[in-house]
C-alpha cells in the first residue's frame, strides 16, 4: 500500500450476512448458535433505506487471508472463549491481551 492514496476496502473475500458470520463464529468457538436469529432487513425498523447487498469487496488488492483462516485464528486466540478456558487448564496461552488490543 506504500504510495497509494484513497479509501481501500479490504476483505477476506467472502460475502456473508451478519447472521452467517455469527453462525461461523459460533461454530469455530464452540458456542451454542441456538440464540442467534436471522432477522430480515425489513423487520429492523431502520429509518433510512438500506441496500439489498452491502457486502464490501477488495478490488484494488487482495491482502487478507481467507475468512475461514481469520475465524480460526480468532477462535484460537480469543481470551474469553471456550478454547481459552480449556487452554488455561492445560498451560499458557499463545496469545496475550496486549497483542489483541494493539494488533
Amino acid at each position: 500500500l506504500d504510495g497509494e492514496a484513497g479509501v481501500w476496502h479490504l476483505t477476506n473475500g467472502t460475502a456473508l450476512t451478519w447472521y452467517e458470520l455469527a453462525l461461523q463464529l459460533a461454530a469455530a468457538t464452540g458456542l451454542d448458535p441456538a440464540p442467534l436469529l436471522a432477522v430480515p432487513r425489513a423487520a429492523m425498523g431502520w429509518r433510512a433505506p438500506r441496500p439489498a447487498n452491502s457486502a464490501l469487496t477488495s478490488t484494488r488488492g487482495v491482502l487478507l487471508p481467507p475468512l475461514d483462516h481469520a475465524i480460526d485464528r480468532f477462535a484460537r486466540d480469543w481470551p474469553g472463549g471456550p478454547r481459552a478456558a480449556a487452554a488455561a487448564h492445560s498451560g499458557p496461552s499463545s496469545c496475550d491481551m496486549g497483542q489483541l488490543v494493539s494488533g
